[in-house]
């Protein structure tokens, strides 16, 4: 059976300072390259470089209709 988990955080960073970036994200913690709309999810082990991303979603500059 799935578990709910609510401490999830999402952190968000161009993609060239995420591949600089020496931090060792959590389980529950989702990273978002802003410019390339690539999403990470950490696993406590690796650092965003050395993750594999779970899917490219619409980077913020091509969402049309956003708040300023």
């Amino acid at each position: 059976m799935a578990k709910i988990k609510y401490n999830i955080k999402l952190w968000v960073d161009t993609a060239a300072n995420l591949a600089t970036d020496t931090t060792v994200y959590k389980e529950n913690d989702f990273i978002f390259a802003t410019d390339t709309g690539v999403l990470k999810k950490g696993d406590g082990v690796k650092t965003y470089a050395e993750l594999g991303s779970i899917g490219t979603v619409a980077a913020w500059k091509d969402i049309a209709g956003k708040p300023a």
